[in-house]
């Protein structure tokens, strides 16, 4: 799909290209890239990939997530607010293990 907007803009062909995301974009924009650089060589019209950038990535949910601490320890959270976050964050990972992407979502 991103190939056919080079082919109706055609003039940015040559342009430098960068894909970027940010927060859960961490997790699509690399697979991006690399299907991009994976693929480049025998595309029609070739890319001109330059780059990616990532801000505030979550890629790595299941060792992010653990923040609870941290934000009691700056006074952000209590520390019933903090045994919720702590549950949470161990529903997340177990659902991680699993498999079950959707509960995922569904405990943070």
């Amino acid at each position: 799909m991103l190939t056919q907007v080079f082919q109706i803009s055609y003039e940015y062909v040559a342009s430098p290209f960068y894909v970027a995301g940010e927060s859960y974009g961490g997790k699509y924009v690399p697979a991006i890239v690399r299907k991009i650089h994976v693929e480049n060589p025998q595309a029609k019209i070739k890319i001109n990939l330059k780059g990616m950038a990532i801000d505030d990535g979550l890629i790595d949910p299941y060792n992010q997530w653990d923040y609870g601490l941290v934000m009691y320890q700056v006074g952000l959270i209590d520390e019933q607010e903090l045994e919720r976050v702590s549950i949470q964050t161990q529903l997340g990972r177990r659902a991680i293990e699993l498999k079950q992407y959707l509960l995922v979502s569904f405990s943070i």
